[in-house]
Parts: structure tokens; sequence; C-alpha cells
């Protein structure tokens, strides 16, 4: 008895471990506008020209045309 009384007083004396919790944004995806994409390559190369200027932002690989001969888009996400 006085032995589990001992081990209870020095676990109460033990530091208690921290938890830090962290809040993140969901994983975000959009559609941007990018004028027309002949190909994968062109969708490749446009793709990588707008992530150049758009920091955190990432092309999945996806591309649309919208309005054929005249608009495509390509699709981007902020999760890596």
């Amino acid at each position: 008895m006085q032995q589990q009384m001992m081990m209870q007083q020095q676990q109460m004396m033990m530091p208690q471990p921290q938890v830090m919790v962290v809040a993140t944004a969901p994983p975000e995806k959009k559609w941007i506008a990018m004028g027309p994409l002949w190909n994968n390559d062109d969708a490749r190369q446009k793709a990588h020209d707008w992530e150049a200027g758009n920091p955190g932002w990432r092309w999945t690989g996806e591309w649309r045309t919208t309005i054929p001969n005249e608009a495509s888009e390509i699709e981007v996400t902020n999760q890596f």
C-alpha cells in the first residue's frame, strides 16, 4: 500500500507530456484559365510558367478545353 502511494506521488510530480495542435487549411484545387492549350506538352509548359509566378500551387497534370481553339484551363492544387 505504501509503495503504491509512493508511485502515485512520483507520477504526480513527473512532468506531463504536452500536446500541440496545428491547424492547417484543407487542401484546395481550382481551375485556372490559360487561353488555348494545343496538347499535353503545351499544357505542361504553360502550367510550369504559371507555377513559377504562383508559389504554393502546383499543377495536378489535368487540363481541359472549355472553348475549342480559344480557351482551356489547368487544374492546380496547394497540396503537395
